[in-house]
Order: structure tokens, then C-alpha cells, then sequence
């Protein structure tokens, strides 16, 4: 370790040195856990996704995006430039999701699509992380979106794939009715009798 990151250096078959740089720790996903700008964007950040989801679910959907836009652009930003830890990822996931739903609530039905696009950002991360109850949250949000945009057979997958990552009776039970408005929309029968 040198300094504030670590010397790479990259040799061929033979051993010599083919490349030399430097590598900041960020660059590898290491972040000081100490470092206080680290814990207080992180703190914001989820302060604002929770806010931003009282908000949605008190009638306030357009507050909830003016919320949630500027930190996904913060959070984009600082993974862009390499900054690439857990925390952020999964704030930068939650964050994405929270806008997804945020939109589908705002903007008109020939606009959903959107929303769907948005909520499927934060797939990726979730199926990176590997925790199944994250996986079925995203999943169920993103299955719902689209199904709001018409997109019944996207919608039907994406739900039952929630519902079979479900760690839990409650997050099955969130996940059912959702994946029963879709099939219903889909006029999928089987998936009830079967």
C-alpha cells in the first residue's frame, strides 16, 4: 500500500513490468468507515429515500421525485467515478426503486413506461447483492410498474419471481395480490388453478 491507494503493477509471461498505476482505494470499493462524509452523504441518503416514500404514500408522489432525483444523481455521479461501495450501491438501488414507484404515481399512462425503466435500474443491483428479500422488494416494485404500463406478460414474470424469492410469509403476502392484478390483466387463468 502506498500512500492513500495501492501501486499496480501488471507483468507478462516473463515477469517484466508491462503496466504501472495507481489504484485510490475507492477504486477498489474501500472506503474508510471513519470517514465522516462517507457516513453523513450516506445517512442523508437513506433519510431522503425514507422521506421520500412517506411522501409517495401520503398523496405526495411529485414531492417524493424532487426528492429522489438529485441524490440518484449524486449516487450515480460518485459510482461513475468509482465509488463503488456496498452502502451506496444498495442506497443507490433503494433510491432508484423509490423513484420508479414515485413516477408511476405522476405521470400519465401513456408515460409509465418510464417508471418501469426506472424501477428496473435497480434489478441488476439488487440480483448483485443476493439478499432475497431485497430481490423480491425490487421485483414486486418492478413487476407493478409494469404492469401500470400495459406490459401484463413482463409484469406476470417479474411478480412470480418475486414471489418465489420471498424469504417470508409477509413478503409473499406483498407480492400475491400484485402478481393477481397482472395475471388477472394478462387473463392468465392457469396461474390460479394450477
Amino acid at each position: 500500500m502506498a500512500g492513500d491507494g495501492w501501486s499496480l503493477v501488471l507483468f507478462d509471461d516473463e515477469g517484466r513490468p508491462l503496466l504501472g498505476t495507481w489504484v485510490p482505494p475507492h477504486g477498489l470499493g474501500v472506503t474508510d468507515p471513519a470517514d465522516t462524509d462517507h457516513r453523513a452523504m450516506l445517512q442523508f441518503g437513506e433519510s431522503t429515500v425514507r422521506l421520500a416514500e412517506i411522501a409517495r404514500q401520503s398523496a405526495h408522489a411529485s414531492e417524493a421525485v424532487a426528492e429522489l432525483w438529485p441524490l440518484i444523481a449524486r449516487l450515480e455521479a460518485r459510482v461513475e467515478d468509482g465509488h463503488t461501495e456496498r452502502e451506496v450501491l444498495h442506497l443507490l438501488g433503494r433510491a432508484r426503486v423509490g423513484l420508479g414507484v414515485a413516477l408511476g404515481n405522476v405521470l400519465p399512462e401513456e408515460r409509465l413506461s418510464t417508471a418501469a425503466r426506472w424501477t428496473a435500474k435497480s434489478v441488476d443491483i439488487a440480483r448483485y447483492f443476493g439478499d432475497p428479500n431485497f430481490t423480491s422488494y425490487v421485483l414486486r416494485m418492478h413487476g407493478n410498474e409494469l404492469r401500470k404500463a400495459r406490459l401484463h406478460g413482463a409484469a406476470v414474470d417479474r411478480l412470480r419471481y418475486a414471489v418465489a424469492l420471498a424469504p417470508n410469509q409477509e413478503a409473499r403476502a406483498a407480492a400475491l395480490p400484485l402478481l393477481a392484478r397482472a395475471a388477472g390483466a394478462l387473463r392468465n387463468q392457469r396461474l390460479f388453478t394450477g
